[in-house]
């Protein structure tokens, strides 16, 4: 197996932002996603803030970053100018603004992205708020759903377009819904059709946070909000296309990690009972362990078979009850596999081996 290399890593990566060199206190939800020759990963970066007129108004504010793989560089050579903090990621979307007396921050959280072709489709939520020093809190004064779409260049990295707000298109159905909050989770899908599907998560009005999914069949240009959802109580949502036209989606509801499908693009979920039956339920708030779920999930074809890989936490050997290790499972929906577990203390990095072998 080739040597690993850590990503992503707290108060040393380099994060390159209008013009200077800069780190981030934490950082949160990394994926990947591959475009013509160019691995890119990205992740939210995290900077604790606190506004020196009214020491009350500490918070974090956070960007989203990307950082690129020539895919033709050597393995060993990239994980030398990673290990010499010569690698540097970039603050691609930032809206946080600062005057002297005021600050309006975007929380911007859980980037999702999709690659198809030479491009790089990145959703991003969330809303604005400001701190209000009569209330000495913070208030949400708008919603915010941007797509940023890259394109890999000669150079091998990514070029990144202008945000575009999608909330106008959207915007009708949300508030039909009674939606507001729109995030989104894991990685979106390219359907064998060419759609682009993203998963979203949303606060609906009343009732509490339900799942859906948002997609485009003209390559970003139009997206279309469709109305069914999961139940309410539904968070963290994970899809792949298993058959042609076969949407499933795996979320955490409730006490225990759900998987639904839809087979006319979102408009009606179900919930499917005999596929990944091996996704373990989460425990009780009152047990010693962990709740469990659903990390991430993908398909890929190994020896021409189409497979699921998903990963989870888990109990590592030895008796422990806590979930302090997280677990990659292989699935062809017949039979299922853990294939082994990764430790605890990665789970906030991006832990990346040589791109063939991912």
């Amino acid at each position: 197996m080739p040597e690993a290399v850590d990503l992503f890593v707290p108060n040393r990566t380099i994060v390159e932002a209008q013009g200077q060199n800069q780190t981030r206190d934490s950082f949160a939800f990394p994926s990947l996603a591959s475009a013509d020759g160019v691995l890119v990963a990205v992740g939210e970066g995290r900077t604790d803030y606190t506004n020196p007129h009214h020491e009350d108004a500490s918070a974090y504010y956070n960007d989203i970053v990307a950082g690129y793989v020539d895919s033709a560089e050597s393995w060993s050579s990239f994980v030398a100018k990673v290990r010499a903090n010569e690698w540097r990621a970039h603050s691609i979307f930032n809206t946080t603004t600062q005057k002297e007396h005021e600050v309006s921050v975007r929380y911007a959280p859980r980037p999702t992205t999709v690659a198809k072709g030479n491009k790089v489709f990145l959703l991003v939520g969330g809303y604005y708020q400001k701190y209000d020093p009569s209330w000495k809190g913070w208030i949400i004064f708008s919603q915010g759903f941007d797509l940023l779409v890259g394109e890999a260049t000669k150079d091998k990295v990514i070029q990144w377009g202008d945000p575009t707000s999608l909330w106008p298109q959207i915007e009708p159905y949300a508030g039909e819904l009674d939606l507001r909050d729109f995030i989104g989770g894991g990685s979106g899908v390219v359907m064998e059709d060419g759609t682009l599907v993203f998963p979203l998560r949303a606060n609906r009005e009343g009732s509490g946070f339900v799942c859906m999914i948002i997609y485009s069949k003209d390559d970003g240009k139009n997206w279309v909000l469709p109305l069914g959802m999961l139940p309410t109580g539904c968070i963290d949502p994970r899809i792949v296309e298993w058959e042609r036209g076969q949407l499933l989606m795996v979320a955490k509801c409730n006490s225990s990690s759900n998987v639904f499908e839809s087979r006319d693009m979102g408009a009606t979920w179900t919930e499917a009972v005999r596929t990944l039956t091996r996704v373990q339920p989460m425990l009780l708030r009152n047990t010693l362990r962990t709740a469990e779920g659903v990390e991430s999930l993908t398909t890929a074809s190994i020896a021409g078979k189409k497979v699921m890989l998903y990963t989870q936490k888990g109990a590592p050997p030895g008796g422990s009850l806590r979930a302090t290790a997280l677990y990659l499972w292989v699935t062809d929906n017949n039979r299922t596999f853990r294939v082994g577990s990764f430790p605890w203390t990665l789970q906030r990095r991006l832990r990346l081996t040589h791109p063939a072998v991912l």
